[in-house]
């Protein structure tokens, strides 16, 4: 070990210098508080920060774990757990659709490759579909089902080359973006932006119909609008 780096032999007969250091522990730090980036340039699709189907899996799942509980713990907070499902409703729909545009298109692959002899089938050695920026441990699947669940959550980890999808298949992660990643969003971010869709929606409701809007029981008035249009 030489200032936090392995020295290996490889087959070749050279000398190989291979970085380490805590990286567990930064790995979870990174998923679960949605802060991205990475120990690795690479990021996630490092074979030391995510090597194999398991831990694709359970990196995904501790990406969503805490924005989606957030609804649960504001359904208590204002003692209607109704609202709460509502808002977990809206985000799981919203982060479904855009996991299922991504890993469709990416394991549909890209008919220009095709068109140039590529062959985007499913074999033994490859996952199939489109395969530029990805990685064989996760294929193109794992790669949309992550980039769905990255830019949803404003995380910025990554297991693929978001600019190597497909253009259905990186309108995914874009549309996520500009929506401004509330499906399910980070730690809190993603349920105040869901917040503010509700109250925009209950306001302009109100108008249409001709009666003053109300949330909660609460009418929404000049200075709620007043924190949505700061916002």
């Amino acid at each position: 070990n030489f200032n936090g780096f392995t020295t290996a032999t490889t087959l070749g007969g050279t000398t190989q210098l291979i970085p380490g250091g805590p990286v567990a522990s930064q790995e979870a730090i990174k998923q679960l508080g949605q802060n991205g980036g990475g120990f690795f340039n690479a990021n996630s699709m490092h074979p030391f920060e995510n090597p194999n189907g398991f831990t694709n899996f359970l990196q995904i799942f501790t990406i969503l774990l805490i924005p989606f509980a957030l609804t649960y713990a504001y359904g208590r907070m204002v003692r209607d757990q109704k609202q709460g499902w509502v808002l977990f409703a809206v985000m799981a729909i919203l982060w479904g659709a855009s996991a299922a545009l991504a890993m469709g298109m990416e394991t549909h692959g890209n008919p220009e490759l095709a068109r140039q002899g590529a062959n985007q089938e499913v074999t033994a050695t490859q996952s199939g579909g489109n395969f530029e920026g990805k990685e064989t441990r996760f294929g193109s699947a794992g790669c949309g089902l992550f980039a769905a669940s990255t830019t949803g959550t404003s995380t910025g980890a990554v297991n693929c080359a978001h600019d190597s999808m497909t253009p259905l298949g990186g309108m995914s992660p874009m549309a996520n973006m500009m929506l401004g990643e509330v499906s399910p969003g980070g730690t809190g971010a993603g349920l105040y932006g869901m917040l503010i869709f509700a109250l925009l929606s209950v306001f302009i409701a109100g108008l249409m119909v001709g009666r003053t809007p109300e949330y909660l029981g609460k009418k929404i008035q000049a200075a709620e609008m007043k924190l949505v249009v700061l916002y």
